[in-house]
């Protein structure tokens, strides 16, 4: 991975001209926006450009298992430059192997991590609903650090062979049942009956609903069964509910990208609510991002089998 051809190095020891907030204030037109104009109200005159903070976030080709190891990383609380702080709630969920206790169509090698991974990002975008709808025009994306910029049928095209026959929604609805409290993993009553080792999934699940009522698109409402069976049917309605907001979620659709030094083709994902930097240290923190994502590439050139 090369820098981007449009990235200008910083140097921290040379004076930073730049004040786009300074009087009069510069009105921005975004394409297709509601809520045109933009103006510039902060940094204000009194700050200096190189101490201005910024809120950085990286797009990059990642293989499923790669991204599993910053996952279990963010789950327990580990530093890396590609792992997100969540100063909001944060419903991100490590599935592990233990969530496939109930689950006797598939064999404990067939539980690679690209597999976990998958898992975790469905799990994780589904179980956000419960118990806080969204937002008029609050994307899933922000309830985890962790968005896929490609449709979730390209995420499951990279594992459907591990889970073949494998009905989805059923799959679901047994991790579903599952929560971690203190510490621990546990039952999760509210959709499932039964005990841990031997739960019984009940319809709540499928029932939860990603809704944007500030939309009138049919589009804006979508149950978690009509997302899950849409992506075994080759059809991601999350992308489509997306859209309706930002249309980041899937919005590269199908589109991958080769990994570092490789020929393998891996999804893209937008590693979002990185710790802040300042003007001066955007060099570094880019010098950190390519090394990072170079060095999971060469960890995980192969893919699990």
């Amino acid at each position: 991975m090369k820098p981007h051809p449009n990235f200008c190095p910083i140097n921290p020891r040379r004076q930073i001209k730049w004040y786009p907030w300074q009087k009069p204030q510069t009105e921005v037109q975004i394409t297709n926006n509601k809520c045109n104009p933009w103006k510039i109200t902060s940094p204000t005159s009194k700050d200096k450009p190189d101490i201005v903070p910024w809120d950085p976030q990286v797009t990059a080709p990642m293989p499923l298992e790669a991204l599993y190891s910053i996952m279990q990383m963010h789950k327990n609380n580990k530093a890396h430059v590609l792992n997100g702080i969540m100063l909001r709630t944060d419903y991100f969920i490590l599935v592990t192997k233990q969530y496939f206790t109930p689950v006797k169509e598939i064999k404990p090698a067939a539980l690679s991590d690209d597999v976990l991974a998958f898992c975790s990002l469905v799990l994780s975008y589904a179980k956000s609903l419960d118990g806080k709808p969204l937002k008029p025009d609050e994307s899933p994306k922000l309830r985890t650090p962790f968005m896929p910029r490609n449709d979730f049928v390209t995420l499951y095209n990279q594992v459907e062979s591990k889970l073949k026959g494998i009905p989805l929604l059923p799959l679901f609805e047994k991790l579903a049942c599952y929560k971690v409290s203190a510490g621990k993993l546990a039952l999760d009553k509210k959709f499932c009956t039964g005990t841990a080792k031997a739960p019984v999934p009940n319809k709540e699940f499928a029932g939860l609903t990603f809704k944007n009522t500030a939309s009138k698109s049919p589009d804006a409402t979508l149950t978690v069964k009509a997302w899950i069976e849409g992506i075994a049917a080759k059809k991601d309605l999350l992308t489509a509910f997306d859209k309706t907001i930002d249309g980041s979620i899937g919005g590269l659709g199908s589109k991958t990208e080769k990994m570092y030094q490789g020929t393998r083709n891996v999804p893209l994902f937008e590693f979002r609510d990185l710790k802040d930097i300042k003007t001066s240290e955007i060099e570094k923190f880019m010098t950190q991002v390519d090394t990072a994502v170079q060095d999971l590439h060469k960890k995980y050139k192969v893919a699990p089998k």
